[in-house]
């Protein structure tokens, strides 16, 4: 696949939506890209919450994940793109961050169609954040699994041992020893 479309066939394929690990797939398809990258001098670089899961189609994930990072590599040519992935509020948030010029709003408008699409099929959201001449984010939101309990991704195991505690408590307990870079 090249950044510059998304597969025509993956619009009739079927979509087999499971628990999907964000660091795993962020970072194949950053080394996918790495020559590209490469090409247009653009240094990529992944920041992405442990333990994060999503529910989505593999292969459609792929494909969001390249088109948004080809993108970015083409209006960030030396520069840097970041894609990062939290937990925020029982989604899975995924950004494509570039400090490249920004595109003119139809050019992005097209560009976006089809991730829009799959982003939706999968029940998440996609939004763009674009000021020309600093950079674009682009923010993908999706599902979190969920657990057999009926709660959402994993659940740490200092939470279990806390049933008891109040709500505050057990978040603290759930984040504490968990830290990220963006």
């Amino acid at each position: 696949m090249t950044c510059a479309s998304l597969p025509s066939d993956l619009a009739r394929m079927p979509f087999a939506s499971t628990a999907i690990d964000v660091a795993t797939e962020a970072r194949d398809v950053l080394a996918r890209m790495a020559a590209e990258a490469a090409g247009y001098l653009v240094q990529l670089e992944v920041a992405v919450q442990p333990d994060l899961s999503v529910h989505a189609d593999r292969l459609a994930l792929r494909a969001v994940l390249s088109q948004l990072v080809g993108n970015a590599m083409r209006h960030a040519a030396g520069g840097r793109v970041l894609l990062s992935a939290i937990r925020l509020g029982g989604r899975v948030q995924i950004a494509v961050i570039d400090d490249g010029i920004g595109p003119d709003a139809a050019v992005q408008e097209s560009a976006l169609r089809e991730v829009a699409q799959l982003v939706a099929l999968q029940g998440g959201t996609i939004e763009v954040e674009a000021q020309r001449g600093e950079g674009t984010t682009v923010l993908v939101r999706l599902p979190e699994p969920v657990s057999a309990s009926g709660a959402p991704g994993k659940i740490p195991k200092q939470r279990l041992a806390a049933r008891t505690a109040t709500a505050p408590q057990a978040a603290q307990e759930a984040l504490a020893g968990h830290s990220w870079e963006i």
